[in-house]
């Protein structure tokens, strides 16, 4: 009778071992698993604590490479990474103001002429958030996510945002920067003053300052120069005897031709006080 006592009990622990064992092994493999991290994960995060991400300016100019390319317009942040071989200008007119302050670029387009309101449209597609907002890091994550899908769409099926000019109807010119940036020497010099063109050449030896004070703006906007120098209402007198044309205006090129010899021809300007007055502390 002790034996089969003894030999039961025996087969009861056993039984007893071989569960605990298997418990444990079942254990050790499952605790590491996808699913249970993902049910912790889920029990665990509070959206309350998580870090946020302040765009700032110090932010910003971490993503100032082509590959990683935020940028600032008009205190708006903008990832335009997989936009920049989209770009019809190329990858190199965006570039430069990675990770900076570009308002001004891009509504002068460094020409002075602006973005077509089709390019001004697709900026929303890559908006990140306002410039000094602070935002959930899960939330900006998910901002440049899709403001690179967005991209990566927008290059596929519309390349060339910005609109080219139409070709000026036979026997017309086109008063466009393209047609201003050809005059851009010393022999041949027209600039752009608020809007208006203004072929310089003949008048170069004549200015007060010297021709090295206007040669640099041949064949460019030069309206910041001419106003911030602070000209005598003579001095602005002067401009009408120069005058070509409104920019991206479309006249007749025999036209056109007829103003360009008049601004050739037109009489050297006298000299007055107000002209050294203006020059003197250059």
């Amino acid at each position: 009778m002790k034996k089969l006592v003894g030999i039961s009990l025996f087969v009861f622990w056993a039984f007893v071992a071989a569960i605990l064992t298997a418990g444990l092994v079942f254990y050790q493999n499952n605790k590491n698993s996808p699913a249970r991290n993902s049910i912790l994960n889920l029990a665990t995060n509070d959206p309350a604590q998580e870090k946020e991400t302040a765009l700032d300016a110090a932010e910003i100019a971490k993503h100032n490479s082509a590959n990683n390319c935020w940028i600032i317009i008009n205190d708006k942040v903008y990832n335009v990474s997989s936009y920049l071989g989209a770009h019809p200008g190329g990858a190199a007119t965006i570039a430069p103001y990675c990770g900076k302050e570009a308002s001004n670029a891009f509504t002068t387009k460094d020409t002075g002429s602006s973005h077509s309101a089709n390019a001004n449209s697709m900026l929303a597609s890559y908006y990140i958030g306002d410039l000094n907002q602070k935002i959930g890091a899960s939330q900006t994550a998910q901002n440049v996510q899709s403001a690179a899908s967005s991209q990566s769409k927008a290059s596929l099926s519309d390349p060339a945002p910005v609109a080219q000019p139409s070709p000026a109807p036979a026997g017309q010119t086109t008063l466009n920067m393209a047609e201003i940036a050809k005059h851009n020497s010393t022999g041949n010099c027209w600039i752009i003053i608020s809007g208006k063109i203004y072929n310089a050449t003949n008048y170069l030896r004549a200015h007060p300052g010297g021709s090295g004070t206007i040669t640099p703006y041949c064949g460019k906007d030069a309206t910041p120069a001419f106003q911030g120098q602070g000209h005598s209402s003579y001095a602005n007198s002067l401009l009408a005897s120069y005058y070509i044309g409104d920019l991206n205006q479309s006249a007749g090129s025999a036209q056109v031709e007829q103003n360009i010899q008049n601004t050739n021809n037109a009489p050297p300007p006298a000299k007055t006080r107000e002209d050294d007055d203006e020059y003197e502390d250059d």
